[in-house]
C-alpha cells in the first residue's frame, strides 16, 4: 500500500464530513488508506465519521479516550500500512490532486520527507503560500528549518522514518519538534509542487484564549529540540527559528489579549491617562494603532535585555 492518511479529529461536527469527502474524491485510483482517530469526540464527529468509514472500505475509525493531538497521530502511526505517511486535521481538507501528485512524486524521487505548498481559506477568502523548493539533507540545506514552515500537515513521511519519531505527547506546540527530528534523520528531502493542503483558517478562539498556559510547552519543546540537533549549521538555523518562533507567540499573545482589552465592556473607556507603568503605556499605545506586530518584536526584545 502507497499511502497512510491519518485524519484526527476531536468535537468538528462541522468539518469532518467535507475534510472526508476532499480525501474520497482524489483524482487518481491509487491504492491508499484513510486511518480516521476519533481523539474522544463529544459531539456528533463521531457518528458522522463512523458512518462515513462504514460505507468506503479503505476508510477505517478508531476511538480513544481524550488523550490529545500527539496521541491521536502517534495512534495512527502504530495503525497505519502504508509505505508513506500524511497526516490530515478533520477541520483541514486536501486538493483533489493530493494523491495523484504525491504518488507520482514518489515514484520519480522516492524520498523520506515530501513538502508542499498550503492554501488558507477562511470561506470566502483563499490565499496560497508557496515555499522554496530544496532537495537533499537538512545538514546541506538548514534553511528548511524557517522557509517551509514546520507544521506536520503539510508533509508526507516515509514510514520508516517514523520507527522511533513520535509526537510528544501532553503538551501543545507538537508539530516543530516531530517535523525538526524527522528532518534530521531524512536521508532526502524534497518539494512536491502545488497547494496540496488546504488550511481552514478560523477567528480567534480557544488555542490562543490559553496562550499564556502554553509558554510553558513552547519552552520546553524548543530546549528539547535544542539538546537534539547535531549539527552547527542546523543549528545556527534553529536560533533563527527560535527567535522568529518566540515573536509570533509574542504577537499571538498581544492580538489575543488586546482583542480582550477593547471588547470587554469595563475595558472600553481605559485612557491613557489612567495607566501608570511605562510599558502598560506603550502597550496601550500600539494596541489603539493595532501595531501588534511591532508591540510584540519590541517586548521580545525587552526580555532578551532583560535576561
Amino acid at each position: 500500500m502507497l499511502l497512510s492518511i491519518i485524519v484526527t479529529l476531536y468535537n468538528l461536527e462541522d468539518y469532518v464530513e467535507e475534510c472526508l469527502m476532499s480525501i474520497l474524491l482524489q483524482s487518481e485510483p491509487v491504492n491508499f488508506e484513510v486511518i480516521v482517530i476519533d481523539d474522544g469526540s463529544s459531539d456528533n464527529s463521531s457518528d458522522i465519521a463512523k458512518f462515513f468509514c462504514n460505507k468506503h472500505v479503505n476508510f477505517n475509525y478508531y476511538y480513544q479516550i481524550n488523550k490529545g493531538l500527539a496521541s491521536a497521530r502517534n495512534y495512527g502511526i502504530t495503525l497505519s500500512k502504508g509505505d508513506y505517511v500524511a497526516f490530515v486535521d478533520a477541520d483541514d481538507w486536501i486538493s483533489p490532486l493530493f494523491v495523484n501528485k504525491i504518488y507520482e512524486h514518489i515514484l520519480k524521487t522516492n524520498s523520506d520527507i515530501i513538502y508542499f505548498d498550503r492554501m488558507f481559506h477562511d470561506g470566502k477568502n483563499k490565499s496560497v503560500v508557496s515555499y522554496p523548493s530544496y532537495r537533499g539533507k537538512l545538514k546541506n540545506c538548514p534553511s528548511i528549518l524557517t522557509n517551509i514552515n514546520l507544521s506536520a500537515c503539510n508533509k508526507v513521511y516515509k514510514k520508516t522514518l517514523l520507527n522511533d519519531v513520535t509526537f510528544k505527547v501532553g503538551v501543545i506546540y507538537e508539530d516543530f519538534p516531530f517535523v525538526i527530528l524527522a528532518l534530521q534523520k531524512a536521508t532526502d528531502i524534497s518539494k512536491c509542487e502545488g497547494a496540496l493542503y488546504i488550511v481552514r483558517t478560523r477567528r480567534l478562539g480557544s488555542i490562543t484564549n490559553r496562550l499564556n498556559d502554553n509558554e510553558h510547552d513552547l519552552l520546553a519543546n524548543i530546549k528539547f529540540i535544542e539538546s537534539k540537533i547535531d549539527n552547527p549549521a542546523v543549528y545556527i538555523e534553529f536560533m533563527k527559528f527560535k527567535s522568529i518562533t518566540l515573536v509570533g507567540w509574542n504577537f499571538k499573545l498581544i492580538r489575543n489579549k488586546a482583542f480582550h482589552l477593547i471588547n470587554h465592556d469595563e475595558n472600553k473607556n481605559i485612557k491613557y491617562s489612567h495607566l501608570i507603568k511605562k510599558w502598560d503605556k506603550i502597550g496601550y499605545v500600539f494596541i489603539k494603532l493595532e501595531l501588534y506586530k511591532t508591540l510584540s518584536f519590541l517586548l521580545t526584545l525587552r526580555k532578551k535585555i532583560i535576561r
